[in-house]
């Protein structure tokens, strides 16, 4: 059977545009954003190289009258996670979703309307799409419009009639763009923008900040802490708190190191995030402390046993390596990269190669401190500080800062 023939069509190639900006995380409007947007793609797939005009002109920065190149869009398709542009246009284009896709495309186009906006939510509420193109659109809306926009799409998220769903990887994304934005604000126009305390609890729980000088996040915290009522819950509440305590002072008090000690946890009742934040604080409070190891080989065959994804089992190990590295565990931390490299090597999405990009670091600090400079600088050279995520920069550009001072010691 022939390949069908690849299309080139104005409006997905700007879908594609839009995408590109959802994945790099950020606009591209500068020649900044050019640059870094070339190096997260090279980071990503060194074979793919696309040239700095290449990109203005593709993002509308100078004037064309050309039609991007298939080799380009293959790139920009790749970088978005598909195989290719074909794959990216027959995904973009498929059943009734192409019609969100355009129907956002003209929002942006023309002048915003929050009666088009909330239409969209009401019509496409539980389509990945929608939240997609609602991240795209954010940066470029007016402050009032943002406001309604979160607001009104929170109110769709956690209706009754979807209540038992789980979130997608949109959802997840789109929330996460939320909370950048609110944890920026001063802490009463913080409180204003989401008057609605469930809305207060999804964003405390997805956008989990290790920043402690965030101090917006301590008081989303406080504010939802009595809607936490069930076990899981309160893992989850006492793993941040605790956590964000001892990044702000690299010690625990008695009533922490009792509670921790105190803990006993099971993967098979908690979610794996919640999880591996508290198995990590018991390494950090020394809890268990001779059958670590032993410990963290246990969780790792439940979580495949239990074909838990790739990517949450990446999330543990990072968990796991930053604490191991934090107790000076090195033999431990260079351990587990070891038996478990697979899991962050070979060609994985963009939401996953943000979790490996991090592994990474923590993969040069272990090597580094065990002595194995060839592979810590190897592992160093890999990480990319333009994928840091939003709600850890603090914490990963601190622990950066002391991998730079230990390879340069060498």
């Amino acid at each position: 059977m022939s390949r069908r023939a690849i299309q080139i069509g104005e409006e997905d190639i700007e879908t594609l545009s839009l995408q590109v900006q959802h994945t790099f995380d950020a606009p591209i409007k500068t020649k900044k954003n050019i640059h870094d947007l070339i190096d997260a793609i090279t980071k990503q797939n060194p074979k793919d190289v696309i040239s700095f005009n290449t990109l203005r002109r593709f993002f509308k920065l100078i004037p064309s009258t050309h039609t991007p190149t298939i080799e380009t869009l293959n790139i920009l398709s790749r970088f978005c996670g598909y195989s290719h542009w074909d794959e990216f246009t027959y995904v973009a284009n498929q059943n009734s979703e192409n019609l969100l896709g355009h129907s956002i495309i003209q929002m942006l186009r023309q002048k915003w309307s929050r009666e088009h906006a909330a239409q969209m939510i009401q019509d496409f509420g539980r389509s990945e799409k929608l939240y997609y193109w609602l991240a795209a659109a954010f940066p470029n809306l007016e402050e009032k419009d943002k406001i309604f926009l979160i607001n009104n799409s929170l109110d769709n998220i956690i209706s009754p009639q979807y209540e038992n769903s789980a979130l997608g990887y949109a959802q997840y994304f789109w929330i996460q763009t939320i909370g950048c934005y609110l944890i920026q604000l001063k802490e009463h126009s913080f409180l204003k923008v989401i008057p609605k305390i469930k809305h207060r609890k999804i964003i405390s729980e997805i956008c989990v900040s290790y920043n402690t000088s965030e101090k917006n996040y301590d008081h989303l915290l406080e504010q939802t802490k009595d809607l936490f009522t069930n076990q899981q819950d309160h893992v989850f509440l006492k793993s941040v708190i605790l956590f964000r305590s001892f990044l702000s002072s690299k010690k625990w008090n008695e009533q922490h190191q009792h509670y921790i000690a105190e803990l006993h946890l099971t993967p098979a009742n908690i979610d794996i995030k919640p999880f591996s934040r508290m198995r990590a604080l018991q390494i950090l409070a020394n809890h268990p402390s001779q059958s670590t190891f032993t410990t963290i080989q246990s969780d790792l065959h439940f979580f495949k046993r239990n074909k838990f994804y790739r990517e949450s089992i990446v999330f543990y190990i990072i968990e796991i390596t930053r604490a191991l590295c934090y107790s000076k565990r090195n033999d431990d931390a260079v351990v587990l990269l070891e038996e478990y490299n697979s899991l962050y090597q070979g060609n994985i999405g963009f939401w996953a190669s943000i979790h490996r990009n991090t592994l990474q670091l923590y993969a040069s600090w272990a090597f580094a401190m065990n002595n194995q400079m060839e592979r810590a600088i190897d592992y160093y050279q890999k990480f990319n500080p333009s994928l840091i995520e939003n709600f850890q920069e603090e914490c990963i550009k601190k622990d950066l800062d002391r991998v730079k001072k230990i390879l340069k010691q060498t």
